[in-house]
């Protein structure tokens, strides 16, 4: 049957019927395009309309915080203009976070460099209840004939590679007694390990979609979670080699910042969140969605065990370079009363954590002899 035959004597039926065969198919085929093309156009508009107006995500917006830093110059890390405010946080004049400090250090002060990403930045909270301001008031307080101050080169994303640039450029000036290194997240680390492997890698990447089309992230997204959650129930974890090859990503960056530290002692942390092996499957994938979303071949159980393995090879890496690796992390409870999303932690987490640091840092800074510290180490 003619496509013609189908149409019964409307506008459109008559003027087909003036075109060949030929002509007729050809006006039905883009037709038929045309359609396919309204609708993705549809399903597009109802993508951003849905995105502009449902509610934000519970806790705080980490990608606007982003949006307000400007990119560094040749490959130099993206950070705020000194100075100035960033959704409501006040940017110092270095353009970090916390208070601003002499360039020369004053005569007897104990110099704190704390170096991270997000974790140290703590945007959910006021400034004094930054994590690099919590370690420091209990330093005072455990030592009061001692004078700290502290600087905090911390931001959003921030790499090992990240921080190692701003160490030479804007943290050696400033004659640090101690780095309080809290870096090396899983994403860094699958991002190093997909630039390194032959075979493409673990990073899931859409290069076709020219037009970052919402509509089609969310088809992707849907479907590619939908196959993780079926190999994380159904399927047995990668094996340990594997994994652990992956998180051995993690020495490049560490020894670079360690080039770029140099004899200063460093302390570093277990870089954890509320994600551990032993969870349930169900509390495993709700703490990897994003991660999910972003690589193949990994479920919710690998990324589990993916982040014990790599808190190993931090803790390697660190015997390796000569830091104090401490893991305090490990027994904050992932519970919601310590962390505000499954990355970042509440109060009463901070509390808990910088309580662990001033107690590792105290007998690092006594084993510089530190005359003010006198017997407060013990």
């Amino acid at each position: 049957m003619r496509a013609i035959d189908l149409i019964d004597g409307a506008w459109l039926g008559r003027w087909l019927g003036r075109l060949t065969e030929r002509q007729t198919e050809i006006a039905f085929g883009a037709g038929t395009m045309l359609v396919v093309v309204l609708g993705l156009v549809a399903g597009e508009v109802l993508a951003r309309s849905y995105d502009a107006l449902r509610a934000p995500p519970p806790g705080f917006d980490w990608y606007a915080l982003m949006d307000a830093m400007q990119p560094g110059d040749e490959g130099a890390p993206p950070r705020f203009a000194p100075g100035t405010e960033a959704g409501g946080i006040a940017i110092n004049a270095l353009g970090f976070r916390g208070p601003d400090i002499a360039a020369d250090k004053p005569e007897g002060t104990i110099r704190l460099a704390f170096l991270g990403d997000s974790k140290l930045f703590s945007a959910e909270h006021a400034e004094e209840e930054m994590i690099a301001a919590q370690v420091t008031d209990r330093l005072a307080a455990r030592a009061p004939a001692c004078r700290f101050d502290q600087v905090t080169v911390a931001g959003p994303a921030y790499t090992m590679d990240h921080l190692a640039q701003l160490v030479r450029t804007d943290v050696a000036p400033l004659d640090p007694d101690v780095h309080v290194v809290l870096s090396g997240s899983m994403r860094d680390v699958l991002h190093l390990h997909a630039e390194a492997d032959a075979r493409g890698g673990y990073t899931l990447h859409y290069p076709w979609l020219v037009l970052q089309s919402r509509l089609a992230d969310k088809l992707f997204r849907a479907f590619h979670l939908a196959r993780q959650e079926r190999q994380a129930r159904h399927e047995g974890p990668k094996p340990d080699g594997e994994l652990a090859d992956i998180a051995q990503a993690f020495d490049g960056p560490a020894g670079r910042l360690a080039d770029a530290i140099g004899q200063t002692p460093v302390l570093a942390i277990g870089y954890r969140g509320q994600l551990r092996e032993g969870l349930p499957l169900d509390e495993q994938m709700a703490h990897t969605r994003q991660l999910r979303h972003e690589t193949r071949g990994l479920g919710a159980r690998d990324l589990a065990r993916l982040n014990t393995l790599l808190v190993t090879a931090q803790d390697q890496a660190a015997q390796r370079l000569g830091w104090t690796f401490i893991d305090p992390i490990a027994d904050i409870a992932p519970v919601a009363e310590n962390f505000t999303d499954q990355s970042h932690f509440s109060r009463r987490g901070i509390a808990q954590l910088s309580d662990a640091v001033a107690d590792a840092l105290l007998p690092m800074l006594a084993d510089q002899g530190m005359a003010c510290l006198g017997g407060e180490a013990g």
